[in-house]
């Protein structure tokens, strides 16, 4: 693609540039400079539209081949349409070119589900993982600072996990920072684990008599609690709960009650 970008185009070689996650730091800073200038007209990239590169503004993602998924496809065609002038229901374009005949009635189908909506789970889990980052940490990042993308099942994963982890900062004398990594995991054990501890919360609480969601508990086990708060919080609640030391249970809570404003 990148071959015929160059040679069936005007566009010259320095118009337009390939991009993918493995380029070193300075390779990748300098594609997203020229996009961001206007000296790239075009970027052929892989999943690295799904890590959140700064590519500034696009006009348009062209998804060569079915995406395969609606959440990856919605993940790399959102990247499109923010302009620094935009307004409020800017709305991002992309096309689809399927590369064969099974693949165009799979995109045909992909396109009509996005039309009709069917997208409520993965929204729902946006919006707990996103919470669930933002409540470790000292200050609430602005939303356009932060993107947790969810997708949906992958049938070759199969029981693997994996997430692309990309962090921004600044150090000593406002020296940039970039981190990248990638974390792999066996996806049933670990959510075994936490299930069996959750039950075993909930039956404590039961044999206790106590009514209405456990907050500790649910904070250090879910996602999406009734109250948020720090890991390392909830699990000194969590296990003092356990313990039956309610009056430092209370304690603690009363304290997490204030520092959240309440």
């Amino acid at each position: 693609m990148l071959n015929y970008l160059r040679e069936g185009t005007d566009l010259s070689a320095e118009e337009v540039r390939g991009y993918r996650s493995g380029y070193l730091p300075r390779q990748r800073r300098a594609i997203e400079s020229g996009l961001r200038s206007g000296e790239v007209r075009a970027v052929v990239a892989t999943n690295a539209l799904e890590l959140g590169i700064d590519i500034g503004t696009v006009d348009l993602v062209c998804q060569i081949g079915s995406p395969r998924s609606i959440a990856t496809f919605l993940q790399r065609v959102g990247r499109s349409g923010h302009t620094p002038n935009s307004k409020d229901g800017a709305v991002p374009r992309g096309r689809i070119f399927a590369l064969s005949r099974d693949e165009l009635v799979e995109c045909a189908a992909l396109l009509r589900a996005v039309r009709r909506g069917r997208l409520d789970r993965l929204k729902s889990k946006k919006v707990s993982k996103t919470e669930s980052v933002q409540s470790q940490l000292d200050e609430r990042l602005d939303s356009n600072n932060i993107h947790i993308g969810p997708s949906d099942y992958v049938p070759w994963q199969d029981d693997n996990k994996v997430a692309f982890i990309r962090m921004e900062g600044r150090g000593f004398g406002g020296v940039p920072l970039e981190l990248e990594l990638r974390l792999s995991v066996q996806d049933s054990p670990n959510s075994a684990g936490v299930v069996i501890d959750a039950v075993r919360c909930a039956k404590l609480g039961l044999e206790r008599g106590i009514g209405g969601p456990l907050e500790a508990a649910s904070a250090y086990y879910m996602k999406s609690p009734p109250r948020q708060m720090r890991d390392s919080v909830a699990c000194d609640l969590t296990e003092a709960f356990i313990q039956g030391k309610d009056s430092a249970s209370d304690a603690s809570m009363e304290a997490v009650r204030s520092t959240a404003g309440e």
